[in-house]
């Protein structure tokens, strides 16, 4: 009886397969802070500093100053470890925490490091994943109740993919990868002049554009590689008009990256980075917002474009 018993539990096992792995979250709720958006922005700040990160920058989404902000942060380990892998991974380096007011509190939120690792770096992330491991658990307990926070990380925003899922990421059938970037850059220059027009057209704020940050990846292999983040605030086919439509609390998606690679820029397909960062949006919806993905590239193009 024993062996038939043993026999059956090995069989129920081999027909169950392979356990499943544990889904990653594609945001963290940190909980309510109870302070205004300026207070729990400079708690943020704070916080991310006394523990070794880097602050890129920050900015309201939608220009909504009053209800929305957004801080971007990178760490020397991460930078680091993306100058080892291709390039394109290096969109990786900026991280993002959320605030939104609500009520009498403001809330925090964070794009969870591990997803966001695990999406870039893909088949290169087993090249770094210890120190981008150590980077993703540092980020999340920066954020403590001796700080003023909750002390808890919640998982929110839907997809419930796996680390091979996350590494795999399409939205559907038919629909981009990480590996499908579009080209901005009709046409080459060096990577001087190429930033030097980012910046210039960033600084004037043309067409409702706004640089919220820049970094740069540092790599041996003498590629020059630089991350911008931009903040999209025409009210016609920027942030006021998708992202009340996808959904506020997952704000820290944004801003929309751009990475300049030697002589030409790139950015994520946009039906491939929105679905990512709000992996639980129904077609229906992806449909009101269907011009998005190519206005951002319109506008993304105007911002790298050398004379």
């Amino acid at each position: 009886m024993k062996h038939v018993a043993a026999l059956f539990v090995l069989l129920s096992l081999t027909l169950a397969g392979p356990a499943m792995a544990a889904p990653i979250a594609t945001y963290l709720d940190l909980g309510p802070v109870a302070a205004t958006l300026d207070e729990t922005e400079a708690k943020v700040k704070e916080a991310l500093a006394a523990d070794g990160f880097t602050l890129l920058g920050s900015y309201a989404p939608m220009g909504d100053a009053a209800a929305y902000r957004v801080v971007v942060y990178t760490h020397d380990d991460l930078l680091k470890a993306l100058g080892t892998v291709a390039p394109q991974r290096g969109l990786a380096a900026a991280l993002k925490v959320g605030l939104r007011r609500d009520a009498e509190t403001s809330r925090v939120t964070m794009t969870n490091p591990d997803l966001i690792f695990r999406a870039y770096l893909q088949g290169d992330y087993a090249k770094v994943a210890a120190p981008l491991g150590v980077v993703a658990k540092k980020a999340v307990g920066v954020f403590t109740a001796a700080r003023g926070f909750a002390g808890k990380a919640a998982p929110m925003g839907g997809g419930d993919l796996d680390s091979d899922e996350v590494a795999d990421y399409h939205y559907m059938f038919g629909m981009e990868y990480f590996g499908d970037q579009v080209k901005l850059s009709g046409t080459k220059a060096d990577f001087a002049a190429r930033t030097k027009a980012i910046e210039a057209r960033l600084a004037d704020g043309s067409g409702g554009m706004k640089k919220v940050f820049s970094v740069t990846i540092p790599r041996a292999d003498g590629k020059r590689v630089a991350v911008y983040g931009v903040g999209l605030l025409d009210p016609k086919k920027g942030e006021p008009f998708f992202l009340p439509i996808i959904g506020v609390d997952h704000l820290a998606a944004l801003p929309y990256e751009l990475v300049v690679i030697d002589t030409d820029a790139y950015m994520l397909h946009g039906r491939y980075r929105i679905a990512l960062h709000w992996p639980a949006l129904t077609m229906g919806t992806f449909t009101k917002i269907i011009s998005t993905p190519g206005e951002i590239e319109e506008q993304l193009r105007e911002v790298v474009r050398v004379k």
